[in-house]
């Protein structure tokens, strides 16, 4: 090992902590004499001094020499405020060359005197060296043996106790995590709540659920006093019960636990019971835990937001005529606005082609849309026109264009405003109107370079796939007139558009799409 991994950084800090002497002059700069100092000297501190001789005496490799140095040193009063700078070194060299057996020893010795600041200096040294290693049997022991030392700081028992168990967790012994978690457990202050959770969520993201069970439910947990301890082990206890598909026992223990729980609490554990619950398709679980939580106007915000998005979603999946009444409840309750507003978009297009689907949705939209900020409603609005288009109230979706959409180009109102009145006149029985709106839809997207979206579907498509089924349904209206040569002309537009499309197809989606709507292009 380099010399310079044990000596270079205390020498660093000792001289950034002393600095340095410097040999006097004028505040100008100048000498005694009135000529310029052009040369300082330094005079480097003892404690500079003292790792500057040890390192000199490890260079030679005269190890015994620089232990018996800084055991001098330690031990004198010269350095008496400098003794956790000097440790550090010792202990590493007496490690580093093989007397392990010296530096415990040693660490012991400082433990033992209960000095939380000398102890903070030395405490981890072997046991990370152990770890370091990968022997995390030799750390175990080591452990047990400080554990065993009278006279060690509560700090220092918490922390190896602490690393005992990290430890354990590594090692896979199982005997091992469980008796040192209940010691834990038992003398465990609120202080030590933050730590105790993360020992758990590690237990429960290796899978080691049975262990978390078991510890959680032990005599040390059941005896527990301080409210802190109380709290993750009822929130861990919520959490094994899901990841052991206990579904009766986690709906039956949920409320008692949750209505003490702090927000950012709250939010944590429905997250880890009921996103078990929904991957489970549990979904009767996540109504029971979800349902009361978004009906409570004393719940706050963040898990309100959580719990409304699962229960809508619940609907979602089991009965898509719920989703709309769902969403509408949730409006006056704990769900803020514009969470609702969320979640309703999440789920404004699930059936959008079906008018018992559409149709509450589209007057969910515009009773959200009258009680949002502009800003807040700018989604709505969009989704809005789409359940307009689908639902064919073209009289309210011309009204939603002329008072403009924030973010969209005159091009592109003119574009909308132009499809939904050819849609409008096709309705009213007037299809040369409708034709004249269709062709200045047309010629807006010829002029446009990237892909576009077709509003009665909201599928992307290339600009020559948009012309073609235009052309083509304008083929169609002059057919219904009819018209069969101009039928004929719009028909040809058509196949030429999809035939370009065709040769520039991105996927195989893509071109069976094509291929169906030259397909359906009447023979002419």
């Amino acid at each position: 090992m380099s010399k310079y991994s044990i000596f270079a950084m205390s020498l660093a800090a000792a001289s950034l902590l002393a600095g340095c002497a410097r040999n006097g002059g004028d505040d100008a700069g100048n000498s005694a004499t009135g000529q310029p100092e052009f040369a300082e000297e330094f005079k480097p501190d003892p404690l500079s001094e003292l790792f500057m001789k040890a390192d000199a005496l490890f260079s030679e490799g005269k190890r015994d020499e620089v232990v018996a140095l800084l055991n001098e040193a330690e031990a004198s009063e010269e350095f008496a405020d400098q003794r956790p700078q000097i440790l550090q070194p010792l202990v590493r060299i007496l490690i580093d060359t093989g007397d392990i057996d010296a530096a415990k020893a040693k660490v012991l010795q400082i433990l033992a005197t209960g000095d939380q600041g000398l102890s903070d200096s030395v405490a981890g040294i072997v046991f990370f060296n152990y770890m370091g290693a990968g022997d995390t049997a030799s750390a175990l022991a080591w452990a047990d043996e400080v554990l065993a030392t009278a006279g060690i700081t509560p700090a220092i028992r918490d922390r190896f106790l602490d690393w005992s168990l990290n430890a354990a967790v590594e090692a896979g012994d199982d005997d091992r995590v469980a008796s040192t978690a209940n010691i834990v457990i038992s003398g465990a202050t609120d202080s030590a709540a933050d730590s105790l959770r993360r020992f758990f969520e590690s237990l429960a993201s290796r899978g080691k659920t049975d262990l978390l069970a078991t510890i959680i439910n032990g005599e040390a947990a059941r005896n527990a006093t301080a409210a802190s301890i109380r709290t993750v082990l009822s929130i861990m206890g919520l959490r094994v019960l899901a990841a052991q598909d206990k579904w009766d026992e986690l709906v039956a223990a949920f409320p008692a636990v949750a209505a003490s729980l702090s927000d950012k609490d709250l939010n944590y554990t429905l997250r880890n019971t009921v996103g078990p619950a929904m991957s489970a398709a549990r979904y009767d679980v996540v109504d029971a835990i979800c349902g009361p939580i978004v009906a409570d106007p004393a719940i706050s915000r963040l898990p309100a937001n959580y719990a409304a998005r699962q229960w809508v979603e619940v609907a979602a999946k089991t009965s898509l005529a719920t989703v709309p009444v769902r969403i509408e409840s949730l409006i006056g309750g704990p769900v803020a606005l514009q969470d609702v507003i969320s979640i309703y978009s999440n789920h404004a297009y699930d059936n959008i082609d079906d008018p018992s689907f559409a149709t509450p949705m589209k007057a969910l939209a515009e009773r959200l849309l009258a009680s949002s900020t502009p800003d807040g409603g700018s989604s709505l609005r969009t989704i809005l026109l789409d359940f307009c288009f689908i639902l064919e109230d073209y009289d309210t979706a011309l009204a939603l264009l002329a008072e403009g959409f924030p973010g969209y180009d005159e091009t592109w109102h003119e574009m909308a405003t132009s499809k939904v009145s050819a849609h409008k006149a096709l309705r009213d029985g007037k299809p040369l109107e409708a034709i004249e709106f269709f062709r200045k839809f047309m010629a807006i997207i010829a002029e446009k370079q990237e892909d576009t979206s077709d509003p009665s579907t909201g599928v992307i498509h290339t600009r020559e796939m948009i012309l073609g089924r235009n052309a083509a349904r304008i083929g169609g209206i002059y057919a219904s007139i009819p018209d069969p040569e101009k039928a004929a002309a719009a028909y040809a537009e058509a196949r030429d558009y999809f035939t370009t499309a065709l040769e520039s197809a991105r996927d195989d989606v893509s071109a069976d799409f094509i291929r169906k709507e030259l397909s359906e292009i009447p023979a002419q």
